[in-house]
């Protein structure tokens, strides 16, 4: 049976991002002590699914993406990514308050399985470690989700899934289970509200309590499998309507998932369609090193926010993925970052998203 640590971490780092905001005239310590022990309290909180040599040895194959992360390793323009992530389909189920699909122009679709076991043949071989199946969808929409998820475990690859719960009943949840998933993953729900009237406010379309039981459901299905992981979390981002209801959540969640996780701000430009007013960025981002962004045709984006892939840089279905990585127009942008340039790029100038 899987060990459920308790979560004290949300309100701890509310306790911690008071304190830092006072330190006014040190931005970037605080931004950089924030990020770090965050990161630091989730890698601890990892140890508590260490129940046999084979949860260790998952550990020790997901520890270089959590330790890199951690230390914000961001200025290697020739290494690979640390992880990669596929948007399995841009289809969705919902329509939520916070998401920009209304603006969505590229043609829709599912990725299919040929050029998935590519991308993840490729990735295996390159030393990759983790996938994220999602990004501007929701993956168990995806008719062959379970059999992506097994063929990411048969290569020995850490996954992470989000998802709104509405399509995960005990049927899907029984067979992702037994998919060959382990303490190495993780399924994020995104829970935009602890009440039933916040919560379907957001994500339209939701049926909150349908929702909450399929959690349950599927914590109770891990317990009678005696399966040790994933690690489930409960994951709300903080929105106008929402920002009332954290503590309530915190509190609630933590006593039930492995992990909950209250992301202070959407980014304005996400949440409103790339409407909204923001700051010139001031800030390298970290993704452009960390992770590598896939559309479900295989085109590559520089950034997970690119909605319309404004901002190609390959396609995986022509290229492999240490071609794409090392392409002069992604090598353009990084430097451009490191260099602070960030107003020479379209994409970049007015995000505050990382």
């Amino acid at each position: 049976m899987p060990c459920v640590v308790e979560d004290h971490s949300a309100l701890d780092i509310m306790q911690m991002t008071s304190v830092f905001r006072r330190v006014r005239h040190w931005p970037r310590l605080r931004s950089v002590a924030l990020e770090s022990a965050a990161w630091l309290r989730y890698f601890v909180k990892e140890l508590g699914f260490i129940k046999s040599p084979g949860n260790l040895v998952n550990l020790y194959l997901k520890s270089p993406f959590l330790l890199q992360k951690l230390t914000c390793n961001r200025y290697d323009l020739s290494s690979l990514p640390l992880s990669i992530q596929i948007e399995i389909t841009n289809y969705c189920n919902l329509s939520c308050t916070c998401c920009p699909r209304e603006s969505l122009k590229r043609e829709k679709g599912y990725m299919a399985m040929p050029l998935f076991r590519k991308i993840i043949d490729d990735a295996a071989a390159s030393g990759i470690t983790r996938v994220h199946l999602y990004l501007h969808g929701e993956p168990l929409l995806h008719p062959n989700m379970i059999e992506m998820i097994g063929y990411v475990k048969a290569k020995r690859m850490g996954i992470s899934l989000a998802t709104n719960g509405m399509l995960l009943d005990r049927e899907i949840g029984k067979a992702i289970l037994s998919s060959g998933i382990n303490n190495a993953d993780h399924i994020m729900f995104s829970l935009l509200g602890f009440s039933k009237t916040v919560h379907e406010k957001i994500m339209r379309g939701v049926v909150h309590e349908n929702v909450v039981q399929n959690v349950l459901d599927f914590l109770e299905l891990r317990k009678s499998l005696r399966i040790n992981g994933p690690v489930i979390e409960a994951v709300m981002y903080q929105l106008a309507d929402n920002a009332h209801e954290r503590t309530n959540f915190v509190k609630f969640w933590r006593g039930i998932v492995d992990n909950v996780r209250w992301i202070d701000s959407v980014s304005e430009q996400y949440a409103q369609n790339g409407k909204g007013t923001c700051a010139a960025r001031s800030r390298t981002c970290k993704d452009l090193w960390q992770r590598m962004t896939i559309f479900w045709n295989g085109d590559v984006t520089s950034c997970c926010a690119d909605l319309n892939g404004e901002s190609l840089i390959g396609n995986l279905r022509i290229h492999n993925i240490t071609e794409v990585w090392q392409a002069e127009a992604l090598t353009k942008i990084k430097t451009l970052h490191r260099e602070k340039r960030f107003g020479e790029i379209h994409l970049c100038a007015n995000c505050d998203w990382l």
